[in-house]
Formats: C-alpha cells, structure tokens, sequence
C-alpha cells in the first residue's frame, strides 16, 4: 500500500536489518492510521522493487516525510515485538 502525506499522516524513519553499506541508512514509511507505533518497535516493511516484506526498527517518528515521492506503508508489526505502545 503506498500513500501520499496527508493532513493527519505519521511517518517513520526505519532501518532495515540487512548487511548491506548501500542500504546503511534510514528509509521513510507511512504509518497507518490502524497501527499504533512507537520508536524501537519492530516492524515488516515492504522493501526493494519486489517488496520483499523484511523487518525493521523504527528509530523515529515525524509528522513530514521529508520527501514528496510516494511512500510505502507499514504492513504490521512484528511478531517478535517486546515493546509495546503505552496509550
């Protein structure tokens, strides 16, 4: 699912867990408005051309996506999450 920013959108900042020098960086996700999401949380992302769905660790939380490019959204959390949202 891909989206463009909106007027009540979040963003996060991922870095995804390859070992790669080129993909050394973080990469911008939408985050659904179903997900409740904080930083350090684990994350599927969808990554590449394919999609390939790959965790990730959301290492911070913006309300501009810093880019007008569209972005890819978050699936879903992890299934290996220990750390869990306070509401």
């Amino acid at each position: 699912m891909r989206r463009k920013a909106g007027v009540n959108s979040m963003f996060a900042r991922v870095i995804v867990d390859i070992s790669n020098a080129n993909v050394n960086r973080l990469f911008t996700y939408a985050v659904p408005e179903e997900i409740s999401l904080c930083e350090g949380q684990r994350v599927i992302v969808p990554f590449g051309r394919g999609n390939r769905p790959i965790e990730g660790f959301v290492l911070e939380l913006v309300d501009e996506p810093g880019t007008e490019r569209e972005l890819k959204s978050i699936p879903r959390l992890s299934a290996h999450n220990i750390l869990h949202c306070g509401s």
